[in-house]
């Protein structure tokens, strides 16, 4: 949770006019702020796939028994998409 003190920091950074150097530093800061969500969003979208990929490889072993002919559709259509 964000205490006041620093609130009040962001606040009065956000009201301040700008100088042309603090603008070109602010674009940069949020470039890479911006970068890293997209980093952090992509990774996060990412291992739940990988995971669901290698659960699905350990299914199609035939180590965990048969499936019927229905549920094999059904994990093909999951692996394929």
């Amino acid at each position: 949770m964000m205490n006041l003190n620093a609130s009040h920091n962001i606040f009065n950074s956000l009201s301040r006019p700008k100088s042309v150097e603090n603008a070109e530093i602010d674009k940069s800061e949020f470039l890479m702020e911006w970068k890293n969500i997209l980093y952090m969003l992509a990774h996060d979208m990412k291992n739940p796939v990988i995971s669901a990929g290698g659960f699905l490889s350990r299914l199609f072993s035939g180590k965990y028994g048969s499936f019927t002919q229905r549920q094999l559709d059904y994990l093909e259509l999951i692996r394929d998409n």
